[in-house]
């Protein structure tokens, strides 16, 4: 997991993009649990562009979210265009409130209002965090966060 070590700004909104065509294969130690600790612990979202099943959708977030072709947003209420529970990439990003993206949709450029929305949630969610950098023990940089009065 080299993306959470990278040395990210203070206060930076951290965005982790996988782009694959095909499920996950585990052949490694990391689990699940353990790609989603480390990605919750530099604040970090996991976007997964793949090929999806949805019928609607151009993607799908883990708040029941529902993005169409003509820049809409709405609930999600049919099962074919449902998050599947099984894939084990839904599975971390419904930890790390990521989104799922159909590639065909981010093959052509239909996603800019996807990721508006991914980064406004994010500042909403950085509201009321105040961060810094600071030197480690060992001289290394760390981001120190504190909660600060809510910026509405």
């Amino acid at each position: 997991m080299k993306a959470a070590e990278y040395p990210f700004r203070p206060g930076a909104i951290k965005i982790i993009i996988l782009v694959t065509d095909n499920s996950r294969v585990n052949h490694s130690s990391l689990t699940n649990e353990t790609v989603a600790e480390a990605l919750n612990n530099i604040s970090a979202r996991l976007v997964v562009i793949g090929k999806f099943p949805f019928k609607r959708a151009i993607a799908v977030d883990t708040f029941g979210h529902l993005y169409t072709k003509k820049n809409r947003v709405d609930k999600v209420t049919k099962w074919s265009d449902k998050l599947p529970q099984y894939d084990e990439y839904v599975q971390v990003l419904t930890k790390t409130q990521g989104v799922v993206i159909k590639l065909k949709a981010f093959e052509s450029g239909k996603t800019d209002r996807v990721f508006q929305s991914i980064v406004e949630r994010m500042r909403e969610d950085k509201c009321d965090q105040e961060c810094t950098c600071v030197t480690d023990e060992v001289g290394k940089g760390k981001t120190i966060c504190k909660t600060v009065p809510s910026c509405n």
